[in-house]
């Protein structure tokens, strides 16, 4: 949290040892200053948390997942029955586009999923 200008300060005597330990905690695991943490949790417990639009919270949190891997591996699959007819459509087309322009439609008739056959 940004330090306001003019900001409140507050001096807290009597922390329960259990306590201090975990804010010393959290403030490790976040790389945060004890002050920053203590400010933080202050905040939760009065006002709720604030609406994070940055994603600091969940940046570099990602965990392997086999299963969701697997399912997108299965969507990049590419389906050259498919890629073909749509080559085939689009090869009418341009040729009906260059209709006149013999060797470009020669040319256009010689494509194939690994380009121009010569």
């Amino acid at each position: 949290m940004a330090q306001q200008a003019g900001s409140i300060q507050y001096t807290i005597r009597g922390v329960p040892p259990e306590v201090d330990r975990v804010l010393r905690q959290k403030a490790a695991r976040r790389k945060q200053s004890l002050n920053q943490v203590i400010l933080h949790e202050l905040t939760e417990a009065t006002i709720g948390s604030r609406r994070r639009t940055d994603f600091s919270d969940v940046v570099g949190r990602w965990s392997p997942d086999p299963a969701f891997d697997e399912i997108l591996s299965a969507q990049r699959q590419m389906d050259w029955g498919q890629v073909e007819v749509r080559v085939a459509l689009d090869t009418n087309r341009l040729t009906d586009l260059f209709k006149g322009d013999t060797a470009l439609a020669e040319r256009l008739g010689t494509c194939d999923e690994s380009g121009f056959r010569s």
